[in-house]
């Protein structure tokens, strides 16, 4: 049976200017900007032209944000896992603001823009998703909380229409198992992070990295 430890991992010492997130955000979080294809594919449905919530990637706006400290802590914090090892440019390009309006419905992640394990083709699940890049699918995302997080929980189903197995309360940035099922079927208002896809690698294997890099206490 699948464990707390590989469905979410706090990060309390990863320090971020949460005042700047805000700031950009409310200047762009705009529908202009907001990519209707890749929140279909994040949540798994096709019909999110009507979905109340929007997904922003830094890479997409007008302005430039790579000269933030904020992008080169994440690119150092995963420098050594395969997937993010790309640098500032990588980190760049997959970092979106994810923002969040009621209720998150039950789904699983899939991930055409996301990157695979170039030898296996699959995530750490096993799971290959068919795009027109090829099998493609991430195993979590690093969520850093913004605004409204802390309101409701991220739940984990063990399959769809099954038992709640998990809970967890932002209280910090944090990985975030995003190929268990999962949502927050509680949340009322709305709750705005930074994401950062692209993981392959298995969430439990790359807290143990990180603690053994001595990056998270």
């Amino acid at each position: 049976m699948i464990t707390s430890e590989e469905l979410y991992f706090d990060l309390p010492n990863f320090e971020y200017d949460r005042d700047t997130l805000l700031e950009i955000s409310d200047e762009y979080l705009k529908p202009q900007y907001s990519d209707i294809h890749r929140l279909s594919k994040v949540l798994g449905r096709k019909d999110t032209d009507r979905s109340p919530h929007c997904l922003m990637f830094f890479n997409d706006l007008p302005e430039d944000f790579r000269h933030l400290p904020l992008i080169s802590d994440i690119a150092e914090l995963f420098s050594n896992v395969g997937s993010q090892s790309d640098g500032v440019e990588g980190i760049y390009k997959r970092l979106f603001f994810f923002n969040v309006k009621d209720q998150l419905e039950w789904h699983i992640d899939d991930g055409e823009d996301y990157a695979v394990d170039p030898e296996l083709g699959l995530n750490h699940s096993g799971t290959a998703y068919s795009g027109p890049h090829g099998p493609t699918g991430r195993s979590f995302g690093f969520n850093i909380p913004i605004r409204g997080c802390a309101e409701a929980p991220t739940c984990w189903m063990d399959k769809f229409g099954g038992d709640i197995i998990c809970e967890h309360y932002y209280t910090s940035p944090a990985l975030i198992n995003t190929e268990q099922v999962h949502g927050s079927p509680d949340n009322q208002g709305e709750r705005l992070f930074l994401s950062l896809g692209g993981f392959y690698e298995g969430l439990r294997d790359v807290k143990y990295q990180l603690i053994r890099e001595g990056k998270v206490f």
